[in-house]
């Protein structure tokens, strides 16, 4: 399988109470970056009432290419349908639905596949030689190019088609406050005797940021701890964060 160096990716923060733990678990796996959304304590609830509706219907072929073009367009057919009947039972309106389709292919025997997408339009020649590259392609990148079963007869296991009702879009726009120039608010009190997971264990009191007062071009060094309207943001010991247009938090860490 394919796998992510997290030393190389972005920790991102969701969740009411995320933010007091991401930082922690990108420095106990070594990533260096966390970000902190501005809508972070509610970043799930906002995906989910902005998200474009997603209707799906699958038919399982398990035939060898070369495959027969006509089942392929009839099976396709009738899926799509299917799939704009969902959307249309949604009350998604007619000019707001599509329908695009995915072929999950695997070399002949195994028992895992890889969804390719392919035409609507079938599958004449020059478009299952191009689906039979792409997957050799995306076979290799996945599992390496030594990992390729040269010879070996590839299965369509699955046709699947994926229908899309587009909904309304929030925008997130920048802020229209002005940059600050660096710098950094007071801080609003101290926090006593919080208790650190690394370094020796021990208790430390901890400034504490007025997340309201935080503005795009801010600063500040951890150890601190952000108090927000809906969350609460630890800054570890090392870490610099500063505040983007978007009003996200960026932190970088120094493992």
């Amino acid at each position: 399988m394919l796998g992510l160096d997290l030393r190389e990716q972005a920790f991102i923060s969701f969740g009411g109470s995320g933010a007091l733990f991401t930082p922690d678990l990108a420095l106990a796996v070594g990533a260096k970056t966390v970000l902190v959304p501005e809508l972070a304590s509610v970043l799930s609830a906002f995906g989910a009432a902005t998200t474009d509706i997603r209707r799906e219907r699958i038919h399982s072929l398990l035939a060898l290419f070369p495959v027969d073009p006509a089942v392929v367009a009839r099976v396709s057919a009738e899926l799509s349908r299917s799939v704009l009947e969902d959307l249309a039972a949604d009350g998604v309106s007619e000019a707001d639905r599509s329908v695009y389709f995915e072929a999950d292919l695997r070399f002949s025997k195994q028992i895992s596949e890889i969804a390719m997408p392919f035409p609507a339009g079938g599958f004449d020649a020059d478009a299952v030689d191009a689906l039979l590259g792409a997957f050799r392609s995306e076979y290799a990148r996945r599992y390496g190019h030594g990992a390729l079963a040269l010879g070996a007869p590839i299965e369509l296991a699955t046709i699947r088609a994926v229908g899309i009702g587009r909904t309304t879009q929030a925008v997130l726009s920048p802020t229209n406050e002005d940059v600050v120039a660096g710098g950094t608010p007071a801080p609003i009190a101290r926090r006593r005797s919080v208790r650190l997971e690394r370094g020796d264990g021990g208790r430390a009191d901890i400034p504490v940021f007025d997340g309201d007062r935080l503005r795009s071009g801010h600063a500040l060094r951890g150890p601190a701890l952000i108090d927000a309207r809906d969350t609460t943001i630890w800054v570890p010991a090392g870490a610099a964060a500063s505040v983007n247009r978007q009003g996200t938090l960026l932190m970088e860490m120094h493992t």
